[in-house]
């Protein structure tokens, strides 16, 4: 009876022993590299399941210092985007960008970070809208249906690596308006940015100086352009304007223009059919920061306007 019980038990133990070592052998892997047991007194393990692949020092968002910043891409630095009104159909054309935009020699070393604009499909053909700069293709949309979207496949820094920039249109398509996101560049830039016109790096004390502002905007019937579109007036801060000439020619026999500051209409002058200047006399001279300032030029006519030309003194 002894021996029998002694043989039970022995046989107990070494099936309970089979059965254990079956256990951590055969029915589940080792621990992944990289699993660390808890510290004594631990009750909390860095991965809730040591069989699963786990980074303890990842809680959901990865630990990289900020990216830098890249001039050039839209989001940094104080960028600014240039507004030019268009309304009309472009067909087989190229638009001079620089000096629609007025982005003169007081943009050199900034770079063009798009173009965009608001379109609308007007032909059955097919369209190619194509971003040149001195004559090198450097950005292309085909058939932009309702939106142009261009980035400059260079490096596109204005006065210093390019210096002319078009939109050229083959084919047909409505542009409503441009936008045109430029950045200043790493290295920036002053002087003379090559295309443009205009003195717009005045000098203090000297008497009056001339702002000439880039337009190029045909008008049709009663229409408003809002001088703010054209140029950024608080880089010339303290500064009096004196006068205002408009450069341009009437598309009928006269068309009028009259002049708003504030919406209060400052003057009327009327355009002939040949190119010439006219100037508005401004009885009330304002100082440029010192008051909202908004100057607004009426159309009353089918007429060009070529340029702005402010006189300011100080």
């Amino acid at each position: 009876m002894s021996n029998r019980i002694l043989s039970a038990a022995v046989l107990a133990i070494i099936s309970t022993a089979c059965v254990a070592s079956a256990y951590t052998t055969n029915n589940y892997p080792e621990p992944l590299p990289g699993y660390q047991e808890p510290y004594p007194g631990d009750n909390s393990s860095p991965c809730e399941n040591p069989y699963e692949p786990c980074d303890p020092q990842y809680p959901g968002t990865p630990d990289y210092p900020n990216d830098p910043q890249y001039p050039g891409q839209p989001g940094y630095g104080e960028g600014e985007v240039k507004h030019v009104y268009i309304g009309r159909s472009v067909r087989n054309e190229t638009l001079h960008l620089r000096e629609l935009a007025g982005l003169n020699s007081n943009y050199r070393g900034y770079e063009v970070v798009s173009v965009r604009a608001n379109t609308r499909p007007n032909s059955s053909e097919r369209t190619v809208v194509q971003l040149v700069a001195d004559g090198r293709i450097i950005a292309q949309q085909i058939n932009p249906g309702y939106q142009i979207n261009l980035r400059p496949q260079i490096r596109a820094e204005l006065g210093t690596i390019i210096r002319s920039l078009q939109l050229t249109i083959s084919g047909s398509t409505y542009i409503e308006d441009l936008e045109i996101e430029v950045v200043p560049s790493r290295n920036g830039g002053n002087g003379d940015g090559g295309s443009g016109s205009g003195d717009h790096h005045l000098q203090p004390g000297y008497g009056q100086r001339t702002v000439d502002i880039p337009i190029f905007r045909n008008t049709s019937g009663y229409e408003q352009i809002n001088l703010s579109q054209y140029i950024n007036l608080s880089q010339y801060r303290g500064l009096t304007i004196k006068k205002i000439i408009v450069t341009g020619s009437s598309q009928n026999q006269n068309t009028y223009l009259d002049l708003l500051i504030n919406n209060y209409n400052e003057d009327q002058v009327v355009f002939s059919q040949y190119r010439q200047q006219q100037s508005f006399y401004l009885n009330n001279q304002p100082i440029i920061g010192q008051q909202p300032l908004d100057i607004v030029f009426v159309a009353r006519g089918y007429m060009s306007i070529e340029t702005v030309t402010l006189v300011l003194s100080r």
